[in-house]
């Protein structure tokens, strides 16, 4: 684990191989090292062995509740880098159906909502998007999704809508940078309909 911290991927996976070599899949940290290995593959972009570590996980009796999770999201993540997006929302609705904690939920209804984007469902990813900002003050994805969603209401010429989350998005986070790139759209004046 420490050279994944180091940042020195390769080496973390000889050791993380070195060790599953050592154990069976029975053994209690099988999962925790098919985890950490999964993660060094998607870090230097081997998506397809960082799919079959995190596989190996969601196919495993053993696993925890926790790296059934992070696995079945880094699966997602693993298509989604690979726009294969429909396999993508396929592992993100699964995770939704696990009742993952709050903090879980709504990072996986942003990546629902940004995954729908690139399949050009744009209505679904507002749906996925309004979900996060209904009764979501404190989320750390609040200003990213406030900003998304109003350009998705000005793609959709839903201007009304757009107005009101791009003021929201504003009086809430007054100096972030995407307050500052809406407050030029704005001046220009090309979305005041």
């Amino acid at each position: 684990k420490l050279y994944y911290e180091k940042q020195k991927y390769k080496k973390a996976i000889k050791h993380f191989r070195d060790a599953l070599e050592n154990i069976s899949e029975q053994h209690k940290d099988y999962c925790n090292i098919q985890l950490w290995l999964g993660h060094c593959y998607y870090e230097i972009y081997d998506y397809k062995n960082a799919e079959e570590s995190y596989k190996k996980i969601l196919s495993s009796k053993l696993a925890s509740v926790e790296e059934v999770t992070e696995a079945q999201i880094y699966l997602g993540h693993v298509y989604s880098q690979q726009k294969e997006y429909v396999k993508a929302v396929k592992e993100y609705e699964k995770l939704l159906e696990m009742s993952p904690k709050q903090k879980e939920e709504l990072d996986i209804l942003y990546r629902l909502g940004t995954t729908y984007v690139q399949l050009g469902e744009k209505p679904k990813a507002i749906d996925y998007f309004q979900k996060i900002i209904t009764g979501n003050l404190a989320t750390p994805l609040r200003e990213s999704t406030l900003y998304r969603l109003a350009c998705l209401y000005i793609e959709q010429e839903r201007y009304k809508e757009f107005n009101e989350c791009s003021q929201l998005l504003v009086n809430e986070f007054p100096d972030g940078p995407l307050s500052k790139k809406i407050l030029e759209y704005r001046k220009k004046g090309e979305f005041q309909n």
